[in-house]
């Protein structure tokens, strides 16, 4: 099994690659026919779950904020809130949505 560092670490990679192929999309396409990629809310569920694992809460944050389906912000807000209670990051979790 992996220690939590090299999952961070490895998260992060991810996280980047992931960040790139959304710009790509957002740099090459309207944004009327971001709904035409069915892989595009798929990328955004993506960078939310390898964020979430690797405890990057504002990039997790950030990412179900962005996420183009409504429901998957609401559900994604959810799995937030369990994973950074879950963690012992509650009071980052408060800090974050009172602060912004």
């Amino acid at each position: 099994l992996l220690n939590f560092s090299t999952k961070a670490s490895f998260a992060n990679v991810l996280k980047s690659a992931i960040k790139d192929l959304i710009e790509a999309v957002e740099d090459h396409c309207d944004p009327s026919d971001y709904d035409q990629f069915i892989d595009y809310p798929a990328l955004w569920s993506s960078l939310f779950r390898i964020s979430i694992q690797g405890h990057r809460w504002d990039d997790a944050f950030s990412a179900c904020l962005s996420h183009p389906l409504k429901d998957r912000q609401t559900k994604n807000f959810k799995r937030l809130v369990t994973a950074m209670v879950d963690a012992g990051a509650l009071g980052l979790l408060i800090e974050k949505i009172v602060y912004g």
